[in-house]
């Protein structure tokens, strides 16, 4: 009778708090390339959930932004694309709405006085199960909003992941140890996770890390980390669980003495990533960063 008591009384765990962890984390997922995250917390959350710094490659800058995130179902929100911002930043506009995103007077002149850069993030999921929600997160800049008097209901909200092709991005990337790197073609936020996994891989383990394991040896460990990673994609629409990206992989194999390069991608019979040697790799002159990995099936271009 004393345990049925204590477990009715008893707090509950949320859909609503499960879905603001995940959007807190989705956020912190997406910013962390770029800036580190200091998460504001519990009773010290006073209208900032976030202090971030931006870094320059490996080195922390001292320039501060603050974020304020707001998790909504998107059933609860209208979203209307407005298109692309001309002249400014050639993002596409979006206008959203819901009581939430309204910033009330008291909050907008404490964020005044933190004479930062804020920022609004709506982290909106689709899906009433939590477990297996669509997340998509979008941006308002307030800096014209507290240091003018432009009325919030004026500026946009811009997206930040919309699952398009992204152009402007490195698409060769070093990896921790100096033998070798890895480009890629396909969806760059799948890629992106794939490689910075094989990343952490590598500089968790000492001898991937110090090359006392040679490049093939590293190739099994990225193919079984990319597989792993990929068969564990979940999504409502069967076609979407296709992880859409490829990699060319290569370097120096101190073993064979002499560079090796293979293409890695996935094999929907087999169900796992798999590795093929490069035969030869063209360039084209006119696209002077684009490279061919060149097999009897196609091309893939890169």
């Amino acid at each position: 009778m004393y345990n049925e008591i204590r477990m009715t009384e008893y707090k509950k765990y949320t859909a609503q708090a499960k879905a603001a962890i995940k959007g807190e984390a989705f956020f912190e997922s997406i910013v962390s390339d770029y800036s580190i995250p200091h998460h504001i917390s519990g009773p010290k959350d006073i209208g900032i959930n976030y202090f971030c710094e931006w870094v320059y490659g490996d080195k922390p800058s001292g320039i501060l932004y603050a974020v304020q995130i707001k998790t909504l179902a998107e059933r609860n929100v209208k979203i209307e694309s407005l298109g692309i911002n001309t002249g400014l930043n050639e993002l596409t506009k979006f206008d959203i709405k819901n009581q939430l995103l309204h910033i009330d007077a008291n909050t907008l002149e404490y964020w005044r006085g933190l004479g930062i850069p804020v920022y609004l993030f709506a982290v909106i999921y689709s899906d009433s199960s939590v477990e297996s929600m669509k997340i998509d997160c979008y941006y308002k800049r307030f800096t014209q909003l507290l240091t003018t008097t432009t009325d919030q209901e004026d500026e946009y909200f811009y997206k930040v992941n919309d699952g398009a092709t992204i152009d402007y991005c490195p698409k060769i990337i070093n990896l921790p140890r100096a033998d070798c790197a890895i480009g890629f073609a396909g969806t760059t936020g799948r890629a992106y996770a794939l490689i910075h996994q094989l990343t952490n891989a590598i500089s968790a383990f000492g001898p991937l890390e110090s090359r006392a394991m040679d490049i093939r040896e590293l190739r099994t460990h990225a193919i079984k980390i990319f597989s792993t990673i990929v068969n564990s994609i979940d999504a409502p629409i069967k076609d979407l669980e296709n992880p859409d990206v490829a990699f060319i992989f290569g370097g120096y194999s101190w073993i064979l003495k002499s560079f090796v390069i293979w293409h890695i991608s996935y094999d929907n019979n087999l169900l796992k990533m798999i590795a093929r040697p490069a035969e030869h790799a063209i360039t084209n002159p006119e696209a002077k960063n684009n490279i061919y990995w060149v097999n009897p099936n196609g091309i893939t271009s890169f």
